[in-house]
């Protein structure tokens, strides 16, 4: 019998120190998606995914919907607006454009119902939460991957070089913006799978057992 006590109470000790465990990696997992809000946020409005280098034609930078050349006197010229797509320079960095935009949107989306929790069961809104960075992600890696198919546009080719061609840069580079998009896909993915496991992770309690009831 004392072996069972003693049994039940180491139980009840893991089973206790598991939830205080899960609960901090529930809070950690919100901020940290507050934070992949603010990321693709910055990712979409950044005009610094590609850019000139050294043996660049000229000096220039471009984003997914809004690109940046210096003008003869040297000033800085920016064009691209969200509210003519006419001004976007090709229809791969208007599907970059969208999808991009849409992972935005879904990400604050998902910042917004994290008030859920205190109306709905918590399982229920981290299944809700991580499909919708799941989808996030998907977005964002669409957008990632139809930006290079527009380096062939004229205004590319531009600061980029003759050679610069679908997926491929010519003479200039990878800049911050587009590190940042990556590296926000797989922060996407990583938040909806930890949103999946804390949603299905569930403890097995045990039976309190009968001599340990003083009304039995």
């Amino acid at each position: 019998m004392k072996r069972d006590i003693n049994y039940h109470e180491s139980s009840h000790y893991y089973s206790t120190k598991f939830m205080r465990s899960s609960k901090a990696v529930g809070v950690l997992w919100g901020i940290f998606t507050m934070c992949y809000s603010i990321l693709a946020i910055v990712v979409f409005l950044q005009d610094q995914w590609i850019g000139d280098s050294d043996n660049s034609k000229g000096p220039g930078n471009f984003g997914i919907w809004r690109w940046c050349t210096d003008s003869q006197d040297g000033r800085e010229i920016c064009r691209g607006r969200l509210n003519d797509f006419g001004t976007i320079l090709s229809p791969a960095f208007r599907a970059a454009t969208v999808f991009t935009g849409l992972a935005c949107i879904i990400s604050i989306l998902c910042v917004v119902a994290l008030v859920l929790f205190f109306m709905c069961r918590s399982s229920d809104v981290f299944k809700i939460c991580g499909s919708m960075q799941f989808l996030s992600g998907i977005c964002l890696a669409i957008g990632i991957l139809s930006f290079p198919a527009g380096w062939d546009n004229e205004e590319v080719r531009g600061v980029c070089g003759p050679m610069a061609d679908d997926y491929k840069l010519g003479t200039c580079g990878i800049r911050w913006g587009f590190v940042l998009a990556v590296i926000a896909f797989f922060d996407s993915i990583i938040l909806g799978c930890l949103a999946f496991t804390l949603a299905t992770k569930k403890l097995k309690f045990l039976e309190e057992p009968a001599y340990m009831n003083p009304s039995s």
